[in-house]
């Protein structure tokens, strides 16, 4: 009996050492290292110097009708503007001119539709010539167009409302949709067919230096203009039959650049935009300009490689009192039962050797 409490009390011990003091902790994830930051670059072109006037831009017409009288707005607002009666004269009583009144007050200037982006930075304010339009009835960008009297800085047009779209990825080539609207298609004076198109012009500030100028190369090859669309033409005449406004699907090459940036979109009737380079600025007959900030995010998989690189596949991860280059430690893996097993069978060996002996 005192040789079987032995092997039982052998037994016992064996099993005390052969559990693990914990079952299997997990180490902490592997960090990924992998580098997120999208690489920049600076335009290859010259850029124009802040405060010097802006360049001019040849305007080539293909065939626009005569400009409406001034003054005539969109169909959402009709702003009020200061301004004073013309002078009066008085007549004697034989007929002739006696005195002429003349105001005092400034002359009375005639409302465009603006852009509303930063100004210096991008030019906006007729001071700077920004994008402006004389007549906005006719056609506009989203569901309304008002006008003033010159830009609403910053950000303040109550109708930048024809882009839709979340965010863009950096160096991608993603489509964005843009709402057009025409007031009627049945004008006479204001036709739209294949020799009236509408044109579309986008500026968009890739590389955040406060420019729509040049263009910006990605890591992975592809090259981003910030005159993003050039002289889209929109044929009104082949939309459906009765509708007024339709979707554009506009292409562009994002810049590696993340975060917001401001972009340009001008809309205009029978006039498309010449030259190698646009910065926003000019006067138009008829259509609407808007600026929109735009939200440009990095690929899930951004690395060295823009657009290209995928994310190294992880394993399990590391135990902190495992072997070195295992997973996990051994005893954790180990099922319980099979210990069980192990030790009983040991115990049984002990007891057959005594009794042998014995």
């Amino acid at each position: 009996m005192r040789r079987l409490a032995l092997a039982l009390a052998l037994t016992a011990g064996l099993s005390l050492l052969w559990l693990p003091s914990d079952h299997g902790t997990w180490a902490d994830p592997i960090a990924d290292t992998l580098g997120q930051t999208v690489p920049t670059m600076t335009p290859t072109l010259p850029q124009r110097t802040p405060g010097a006037p802006a360049p001019t831009e040849d305007v080539a017409a293909d065939s626009p009708t005569s400009v409406p009288a001034a003054g005539t707005l969109g169909p959402r607002e009709t702003p009020t503007i200061a301004g004073t009666a013309p002078p009066t004269q008085t007549s004697a009583p034989g007929g002739d001119v006696t005195a002429t009144e003349v105001s005092t007050q400034p002359p009375e200037r005639q409302a465009h539709d603006f852009g509303d982006a930063p100004d210096p930075r991008f030019p906006s304010l007729e001071a700077s010539d920004g994008a402006h339009h004389s007549v906005i009835s006719f056609e506009w960008l989203g569901d309304g167009v008002d006008a003033e009297i010159d830009s609403r800085q910053v950000d303040l047009d109550l109708y930048d409302d024809g882009l839709m779209l979340t965010e863009l990825m950096a160096c991608n080539r993603e489509t964005v949709q843009v709402e057009v609207a025409v007031e009627s298609r049945v004008n006479l004076e204001h036709p739209y067919d294949a020799g009236h198109l509408l044109y579309l012009n986008v500026l968009v500030d890739w590389d955040g230096d406060g420019f729509w100028s040049g263009r910006v190369g990605c890591p992975n090859g592809t090259v981003a203009p910030e005159w993003a669309v050039r002289n889209l033409p929109i044929d009104v005449s082949s939309w459906p039959e009765g509708v007024l406004s339709q979707p554009e699907n506009l292409e562009l090459s994002v810049g590696p650049m993340t975060g917001e940036t401001w972009a340009r979109l001008t809309l205009t009737y029978g006039e498309s935009i010449s030259g190698d380079e646009w910065d926003g600025t000019g006067i138009f007959a008829y259509g609407e300009t808007e600026d929109h900030l735009v939200t440009v995010a990095a690929p899930p998989s951004a690395g060295p490689e823009v657009g290209t690189a995928t994310p190294p596949e992880i394993g399990p991860p590391l135990a902190e009192n495992g072997p070195a280059g295992d997973g996990v430690s051994w005893t954790s893996v180990l099922p319980v039962g099979t210990g069980v097993a192990v030790v009983g069978l040991l115990a049984l060996l002990v007891v057959l050797a005594l009794k042998k002996r014995s």
